[in-house]
């Protein structure tokens, strides 16, 4: 199955606006981040435009198809949990069941996350210098999905999508979660 998606993701890193996911010319869905919660949220907000990597806002995403049969949740895992590693728990469909997302990264230009699908694993990692990202499942080291940006600087994403492993939405939340934190 060879599907080509396209994505122009917020210019503001922490922007609350949605963005669309399209195939072709037709709108397949739509992904944003949840704002902070809590009193003191202005504070936060100011502090992480002077210090992106300080960690003080946690990055939480909902995603939602055009026809609202799929729906997914990525919320960051407790402060004491992501000392060490980052995690996220994804779920997705409203079910009990959560996946998780670690990240793997030792260096922040070369970014790699494994995401846990009940007995799959699959890795997010970037290649090369460009932001072009590769999607790998990890037993039969197929690729699955190539995400890559049409220029350098670029706000508009092309994803190459080669098979039914990972639904549309579990790709972009991830991509756009990895975008958020490096």
């Amino acid at each position: 199955m060879e599907q080509t998606l396209h994505i122009t993701v917020p210019l503001l890193k922490y922007s609350k606006k949605p963005f669309y996911i399209y195939d072709g010319h037709t709108c397949v869905g739509s992904v944003k981040k949840l704002p902070i919660q809590g009193r003191f949220r202005f504070f936060i907000h100011f502090l992480n435009l002077f210090m992106s990597r300080a960690g003080f806002e946690k990055i939480n995403i909902i995603g939602l198809t055009e026809k609202e049969e799929t729906f997914i949740k990525v919320t960051e895992q407790s402060f004491r949990d992501n000392l060490y590693k980052m995690k996220w728990n994804i779920s997705l469909n409203h079910h009990d069941e959560n996946f998780l997302l670690r990240d793997n990264t030792k260096i922040s230009t070369h970014v790699s996350m494994t995401y846990e699908k009940k007995e799959d694993e699959f890795i997010f990692q970037r290649t090369g210098v460009g932001s072009t990202y590769e999607v790998i499942h990890k037993e039969r080291n197929e690729v699955i999905a190539i995400i890559k940006p049409y220029h350098l600087l670029s706000r508009k994403v092309g994803i190459d999508l080669k098979s039914d492993d990972l639904h549309l939405l579990e790709l972009v939340s991830i991509y756009y979660t990895i975008r958020l934190t490096y």
